[in-house]
């Protein structure tokens, strides 16, 4: 007993202490809730230093914290901003272990997430390699997992990638791939981007009617959904298409129309850009009043917040200017020191643009004795960039025999792709054709059991009716038979009454002619012929009482029982006499020769004789019996 209760205060201590660990404070919930708030995939308008720190704060409560998603997306959130400082080593580390999380959890979409981060990183420090193999497995999972959205954003980014290394072919399919998905999905922002994707691939193979084309359409998506941010990059670089094609009124209206919407939403790095382009344009269009008061200002504006590559080109542009207005000491000033600039910066292409324009100035300022040594400083940049390019054209013939099997790779990978999509389409209609024999079938059985049952319940029904009819003429026969019976019962017993009564009769007229004959010598003796006549009147009046008819008496029985009888059998037999008629209907009561001699006073052979004529003229066989052939009759 002891040690139950040890054990049971143990795991009650354990479970106090766990319960007591998962618990959030006050503040921690409170920074929990802000973090989850804070999480964005854009940071433009956010403070990075205290994005980062949130995520960081929500990072240390990760043992407290159960759902994995949250430590996820605040390493995530960690790593956007290194990115966004261009701390891209810090940014790989932060999307790794984000990757394992994911890996750890189970959550393959989650990993998907994470390479499509790793690949945009390894973009910006243009290691594509490592890049297009984490897009690989992102659009693997993706694509087994149907996050259509995720696959397009995927696509998109491998557009990126070709265009590095130079394929603008595969970046355009890519671009169309995530198009098309973006296009399906109704997603009218990213197909948006994705089209200005498409326009800046047009640009660089100097297709610029289809990139200026393609931005219209894209201008016009993003004005349906009203992203400024968009519309004032897409005008800025419609502008440049313009100003590189020599229109320079539509280039300077599409730079006015970018300028205002770009500070309207505070893109100031947009505003810089398209007033430079401004100043750049009215240069090219000779108007260098407006270009250098324009350029001033940018160039001021550049000085006061240390931006370098604005003073730079600010520089190089004012200096060709005053070159072209023939303000020599003010274009040498202004190259000068630009060159100074890009010197300590270390940018080469710069530097050999603003020797160039210094060695054309100068050789325009006669006398000037710097021109050797500019044209000394020129050589030597030059074979450093030639050096450069040399270099450069190794790593792109290297790249090119790469990409030479990304592009097979990358076919095998739309053709993936295409079946997939096809297997899906196919398996769906497999299964829809499935779904639908099985309702069918289901629908047939119900169909078919319902058939059964009022088939049964009608077979029933049948049956019942026939048994009620079998039972109705059973008893409609027995009715019958027992009718027939009765008649036959009261024609047996009329029959035999009138038997017994004509036996009376004629004994009794027998006894009556005996009594007659032997009075008539006692009536001789009466003295008056009155009293002779009396009694003679009363023996004639008893002979006659007593003297019957058998044959009407038996016409009248058979008329009572059967009325057509006699009718019947005249029209069917009329050959036969009133008197074989009469013994005819004697015959049919069933009478034996006897019983009719008795009736008739006939000698039987009569009736026999009378018998044999009567089947004659009925033309009756040796089988058949009279007496049942005249039972038709009744």
């Amino acid at each position: 007993m002891r040690w139950q209760a040890l054990m049971v205060f143990m795991v009650f201590f354990v479970s106090s202490c766990v319960k007591e660990a998962n618990t959030f404070s006050e503040k921690e919930l409170q920074t929990l809730a802000l973090f989850k708030q804070s999480v964005s995939d854009n940071l433009e308008n956010t403070n990075i230093d205290s994005t980062r720190s949130l995520a960081r704060q929500a990072l240390l409560l990760q043992n407290k914290i159960t759902d994995s998603t949250t430590v996820y997306n605040a390493l995530i959130q960690i790593g956007i901003t290194h990115v966004y400082q261009r701390e891209y080593d810090s940014g790989i580390v932060y999307y790794n272990q984000a990757y394992q999380l994911a890996k750890s959890s189970g959550s393959q979409i989650l990993q998907a997430k994470a390479l499509h981060w790793l690949a945009d990183v390894y973009v910006y420090a243009e290691d594509y390699n490592e890049a297009a193999g984490c897009l690989k497995r992102a659009i693997k999972i993706n694509r087994e997992k149907n996050q259509n959205l995720s696959l397009a954003t995927n696509y998109a980014l491998y557009g990126h990638i070709f265009i590095a290394s130079l394929q603008y072919d595969s970046s355009l399919a890519h671009y169309r791939l995530a198009e098309y998905i973006f296009d399906s999905l109704n997603d009218i922002g990213r197909k948006a981007t994705v089209l200005s994707n498409i326009a800046d691939v047009y640009r660089k193979i100097d297709d610029l009617d289809n990139a200026r084309a393609i931005l219209q359409e894209a201008l016009i998506m993003q004005q349906e959904i009203g992203n400024i941010r968009e519309i004032a990059r897409i005008q800025n670089t419609t502008g440049i298409i313009f100003m590189n094609q020599q229109e320079y009124d539509s280039a300077v209206f599409y730079f006015n129309q970018a300028i205002p919407n770009a500070k309207s939403v505070g893109y100031e790095y947009m505003v810089l850009i398209a007033r430079f382009n401004l100043g750049k344009v009215y240069s090219m269009a000779n108007n260098f009043a407006q270009a250098n008061h324009i350029l001033e200002e940018l160039l001021y504006y550049c000085s006061q917040h240390n931006i370098v590559p604005g003073q730079i080109r600010c520089l190089l542009q004012l200096g060709k200017n005053n070159m072209q207005t023939k303000n020599y000491q003010e274009s040498k000033q202004m190259l000068e020191k630009g060159l100074d600039i890009t010197e300590s910066n270390g940018s080469l292409e710069f530097q050999q643009e603003f020797l160039s324009t210094l060695i054309k100035l100068t050789s325009e300022m006669s006398g000037d004795t710097t021109i050797t040594s500019l044209f000394t400083k020129l050589d030597q940049i030059e074979d450093s960039i030639s050096d450069i390019t040399l270099i450069e054209k190794v790593t792109e013939a290297e790249a090119r025999y790469n990409n030479l099997k990304k592009e097979k790779q990358l076919k095998i990978l739309i053709q993936e792709h295409k079946l997939h999509k096809l297997r899906l389409i196919y398996t769906g209609i497999v299964i829809s054709l499935l779904f639908i024999a099985v309702i069918f079938a289901i629908f047939l059985y119900r169909k078919r059991l319902q058939l059964l049952k009022q088939k049964h319940l009608l077979s029933e029904q049948t049956n019942m009716r026939k048994q009620l009819s079998l039972e109705k003429a059973t008893l409609e026969l027995q009715i019958k038979d027992n009718t027939i019976k009765i008649q036959q019962k009261e024609i047996q017993q009329k029959a035999q009454a009138l038997i017994t009564k004509s036996i009376n009769k004629s004994r009794i007229h027998e006894i009556m002619e005996n009594l007659n004959i032997q009075m008539l010598p006692y009536i001789l003796k009466f003295r008056t012929k009155k009293d002779r006549e009396a009694v003679n009147k009363i023996l004639n009046e008893c002979l006659i009482q007593y003297h019957s008819n058998p044959f009407e008496e038996i016409e009248k029985l058979l008329n009572e029982i059967h009325s057509t009888f006699f009718m019947s059998l005249k029209k069917e037999h009329p050959e036969l006499t009133l008197r074989e008629v009469q013994l005819c209907g004697l015959i049919s009561l069933n009478l034996s020769a006897k019983d009719i001699s008795s009736i008739t006073s006939l000698n039987p052979g009569s009736i026999n004789s009378a018998r044999y004529t009567i089947r004659k003229k009925m033309n009756l066989q040796p089988d058949q019996n009279l007496s049942n052939e005249l039972l038709k009759f009744q």
